[in-house]
């Protein structure tokens, strides 16, 4: 009996790692489909190359519930370096302000991602599909919060390249740092290691976020923009964007800052509204409701105390009124 196979010789494997990717990528189409309808926008996929920058950046707000703080061009992202600059911004608040853990973003090509590579898009799906099960907008996989997931298997994680393709993102053997076209890294100082996709470069060459500078660490969050917080104001209103030229006059990088540079300021975690809540420890909400009485009962006791020294003092000081007896 012949077989039909590749010029390698191994058609049968090869076959069954794409009928599992086919399906892999139905279930995926499906969950965006269903993602989409749950968050109110009428837009149905068919493939995962059909979400463009735009559409990301629509996908992220709208399971927010909030909109980032960017200039329109961005956000309708028509140019190439609107596409790019808007990829960074979406990578950075997923990761930084939303996952708050790192899940291999920063790994990720925002020019790879703006350009609709297949790895990119199909990674990204995911991470949307997943946090928008963490929020209730799906059925849930799993009952962890999105603040405290144990088992970091669940969370999607970025899929080895298709056969024939370059990722043009690798980790330096030296420097353990991510390097990427992206990264702006003086020609002299190239790892070994990394390679660089010639239709990419070709694609990007008037990019403005290309400039040189020197190798840092990667950082955990994106700073392009003056705050990324994604937190409204208390009265509800978006937050108002200040300068727009602020934001490519400041670091364009999405990869390259020192930790030290980084913002320190706390914001508070995001609120949840729908999804499982967790199990409360009854030992210490029973500590902490006796420590409440305890307080409660000594201010109580304090007071009282006051009150009776001032009623005492009083009685004290009538008593002690001198007063004249007259013997005639």
């Amino acid at each position: 009996m012949n077989f039909l196979t590749g010029p390698g010789g191994h058609g049968s494997a090869s076959n069954t790692d794409n009928s599992t990717s086919n399906v892999a990528d139905s279930a995926l189409i499906t969950s965006l489909n269903n993602l989409l309808a749950a968050i109110r926008l009428p837009i149905t996929v068919e493939s995962p190359l059909d979400l463009i920058p735009s559409l990301l950046l629509a996908i992220l707000e709208s399971i927010l519930e909030h909109r980032l703080p960017i200039t329109p061009a961005i956000r309708e992202s028509r140019s190439p370096s609107d596409k790019v600059q808007a990829m960074k911004v979406f990578l950075g608040v997923l990761e930084t302000d939303v996952l708050e853990m790192d899940v291999g973003l920063s790994d990720v090509d925002p020019r790879n991602l703006a350009a609709g590579e297949w790895d990119e898009v199909v990674f990204a799906g995911e991470l949307l599909c997943w946090l928008g099960k963490q929020r209730g907008l799906l059925p849930p996989e799993t009952v962890e919060t999105l603040r405290d997931v144990e088992d970091s298997s669940v969370i999607p994680r970025m899929r080895g390249r298709r056969a024939g393709g370059v990722s043009p993102s690798t980790r330096s053997t030296v420097t353990n740092s991510a390097h990427t076209d992206l990264s702006m890294h003086a020609p002299s100082v190239q790892s070994d290691t990394t390679v660089t996709s010639a239709s990419a470069s070709s694609s990007f060459d008037d990019d403005p976020f290309t400039a040189d500078s020197t190798i840092t660490h990667r950082p955990g969050c994106i700073h392009e923009l003056n705050s990324i917080s994604i937190m409204l104001p208390d009265d509800g209103s978006f937050i108002e964007l200040g300068d727009s030229e602020n934001l490519t006059t400041q670091s364009e990088s999405f990869c390259n800052c020192h930790e030290e540079n980084l913002a320190t300021d706390k914001k508070s975690p995001p609120v949840r509204y729908t999804g499982w809540i967790d199990t409360i420890d009854i030992t210490e909400e029973l500590e902490t409701f006796e420590a409440s009485r305890r307080m409660q009962n000594q201010t109580s006791f304090s007071q009282t105390q006051l009150k009776r020294h001032d009623f005492d003092s009083s009685l004290v000081s009538k008593a002690s009124l001198p007063s004249k007896l007259i013997f005639y």
